[in-house]
């Protein structure tokens, strides 16, 4: 699977009446989920993660997991399992190939609130 910008972002005009083709950003991804911290308690730390917040207002981080796979198939080995986007532990499916999920939590610096 291909990770791909949605619209046209290249300098390329579009093609007269075409549809916008977006641009490859990522090859064998196959798993993007964003998750937004949400800080119920008021003391500026996310006390939970949700995939769709209800308030907007107390959003105070993003986690984004990215899951890719390997180029190359029957590289992995029986007993070769991975952790998904959801923290599943999960065996190698039949095609054999090495997967891992990278996660990074990042503050939105401009939904915390500064303190005097």
């Amino acid at each position: 699977a291909v990770l791909r910008c949605k619209g046209e972002i290249n300098v390329t005009p579009p093609i007269p009446g075409g549809a916008p083709s977006g641009i490859a950003l990522a090859d064998n991804v196959e798993d993007l989920q964003i998750l937004y911290g949400i800080d119920s308690a008021g003391d500026q730390s996310a006390n939970q993660y949700v995939a769709a917040p209800t308030d907007w207002s107390q959003v105070v981080t993003a986690r984004i997991c990215v899951l890719v796979r390997s180029d190359k198939a029957n590289i992995a080995t029986v007993g070769n399992n991975y952790r998904d986007c959801n923290g599943t532990v999960t065996a190698v499916p039949a095609d054999g190939r090495l997967r891992r999920a990278f996660t990074a939590t990042f503050n939105l610096r401009n939904r915390i609130n500064i303190l005097p």
